[in-house]
């Protein structure tokens, strides 16, 4: 679990990485530590139910999204 955490946080970092996706999952980190969950979440169906996800942008904003469970 603490390499998923550390490799997350070497992404958020990583200037090789798209300026405007590491600044959309910063915002969306201060959405989930400030009011407990981000804007624009979907849940979904079938076998994933119970997960959500909000957008992190890329192709048409739809490619890249950051995964959470409740």
């Amino acid at each position: 679990m603490t390499e998923n955490i550390q490799e997350f946080l070497d992404w958020l970092h990583d200037p090789a990485i798209d300026e405007r996706q590491r600044r959309r999952a910063r915002l969306v980190l201060w959405q989930f530590f400030s009011r407990g969950q981000p804007n624009n979440v979907k849940s979904l169906q079938g076998p994933g139910r119970g997960w959500l996800r909000t957008r992190l942008g890329g192709n048409g904003g739809n490619q890249f999204y950051l995964w959470w469970a409740p």
